[in-house]
């Protein structure tokens, strides 16, 4: 437990200014927390299957490359030249090392895929809220936080029925909805607070609420797909880069997932 503490303390000090200072300090910590978590989800990987290591390579430069190519599609309004151009890379690149490497089975280059395509989203999604404000950014936190500490402290008080019990039998029905009813709660409180200052998120506390519970049911979402990763490989955690914590993708799940479904929302118009 004091390990867990120390080392959250820790990434706390780090991130924190990384995210307010943002520019391309966070650009360039993102992009690396990408390659890593790719990184993590080929490890594993590797422990059941084979992995040659021109296509471990090949997985980490793509994502990198993704990641810098992905960034620029968001924030120059070229999103959708940029995903065209990601995919047919990959299905191409992906294609010939199928032909070339005999260990490039369909299933492995699936899977090298994901490694690819989940933390580069992710990540990205994660540098556009912060560039859209940092009031976002930290609403963002608010609800994945919020879901997270309530889930927890709700299913161990009341929880009764399994919510995934094949994926996480830990967590319940119950636990979820108080993750979903605390996020809404607080982040109608942060952006209240917020109206007190200079900082404001302009629009409406019902619709503060309803993204709320959008973003804590896709955090929820992300945690448990992270959980079915780690159960399918039979690992605890992606890694250990973080003492206590586990890995980059074991700290990052959910708030990836919640980023990419904020993402929609802010390219819907209905908030940003």
């Amino acid at each position: 437990m004091k390990t867990r503490i120390l080392t959250g303390i820790l990434l706390g000090l780090f991130f924190v200014p990384v995210f307010v200072i943002g520019g391309w300090v966070l650009q360039i910590v993102l992009g690396l927390m990408s390659v890593y978590a790719g990184y993590e989800i080929l490890g594993m990987i590797k422990q059941v299957d084979i992995v040659p290591k021109g296509v471990f390579i090949y997985g980490l430069f793509v994502n990198a490359l993704f990641y810098s190519l992905l960034l620029y599609g968001l924030l120059n309004g070229d999103l959708g030249v940029t995903l065209l151009a990601m995919l047919l890379v990959l299905i191409l690149s992906g294609s010939i090392l199928m032909v070339a490497i005999d260990e490039m089975k369909f299933d492995l280059f699936a899977n090298v895929t994901m490694s690819v395509l989940y933390p580069v989203l992710g990540f990205a999604s994660l540098y556009f809220v912060r560039d859209v404000g940092l009031a976002y950014l930290g609403l963002l936190f608010v609800i994945t936080i919020s879901t997270d500490v309530f889930a927890y402290f709700v299913g161990i008080s009341i929880g009764k029925h399994r919510l995934a019990p094949k994926i996480s039998p830990k967590k319940s029905v119950e636990g979820s909805l108080g993750g979903l009813l605390f996020a809404a709660i607080f982040s109608v409180i942060y952006v209240l607070i917020l109206r007190q200052g200079e900082t404001s998120i302009s629009i409406d506390l019902w619709l503060v609420a309803l993204v709320a519970v959008l973003v804590s049911i896709m955090a929820q979402v992300g945690d448990l797909v992270a959980s079915k990763m780690k159960r399918t490989y039979d690992v605890k955690d992606f890694s250990n880069v973080f003492p206590g914590h586990g890995g980059v993708m074991d700290r990052f799940d959910s708030s990836m997932f919640a980023a990419m479904l904020f993402v929609l929302i802010v390219s819907l118009g209905l908030i940003g």
